[in-house]
């Protein structure tokens, strides 16, 4: 009977120290998993500054790439308003030549269909060589008058042609009134 009673004091003393130990491992356990779950918190929370961070970056360059592209849209445009005002003055330029190669042209055929039926003497010949370099002279005074010379004459001589017009409609709009009211 007392071996019967050792052996229950012994079975209720590993049960109690078993009972102890899987409250302790479960507390631990316990203790554990809050500190996981404390971990994975701070995990979870540094990810989201991380992606809050990528998008920031990411809005930045976003907004540098636009600011750059539409500067170089600008310079784009820009560089070609300017290709175009010299490709209209290449135009200018090229629709003016042909006028004046061909005045020349025409001045120097003229000439030679003349010398052609009159007798050769040294007056005809210096007569068609002045000829020929005042039509030469002619066309390059063309050529010039009309790049520089024409804004320059009208900008010069046009209000003093129109101004004196004025004073004159004036004074005898002014001089009708009053013979008008003479006879009145």
């Amino acid at each position: 009977a007392c071996k019967r009673e050792i052996e229950r004091a012994t079975k209720e003393k590993r049960k109690s120290r078993e009972r102890e130990e899987r409250e302790e491992r479960r507390e631990e356990e316990r203790f554990l998993s809050e500190g996981e779950r404390k971990r994975e918190r701070e995990r979870e929370r540094e990810r989201e500054r991380e992606r809050e961070s990528k998008s920031q970056s990411k809005r930045e360059r976003k907004s540098h790439t636009r600011s750059e592209e539409e500067r170089i849209k600008k310079l784009v445009g820009r560089r070609s308003n300017e290709k175009m005002k010299t490709e209209e003055v290449k135009n200018f330029t090229s629709l003016r030549v042909p006028i004046v190669s061909y005045i020349s042209t025409y001045h120097q055929n003229s000439i030679s269909n003349l010398s052609l039926f009159l007798p050769p003497s040294p007056l005809l010949s210096l007569s068609l060589s002045l000829s020929l370099s005042l039509s030469l002279s002619f066309s390059l005074f063309l050529s010039l008058f009309s790049d520089f010379y024409i804004p320059l004459f009208l900008s010069l001589f046009l209000p003093f042609c129109v101004l004196p017009s004025c004073g004159r409609r004036r004074a005898s709009s002014t001089h009708s009134g009053a013979s008008k009211n003479e006879k009145i």
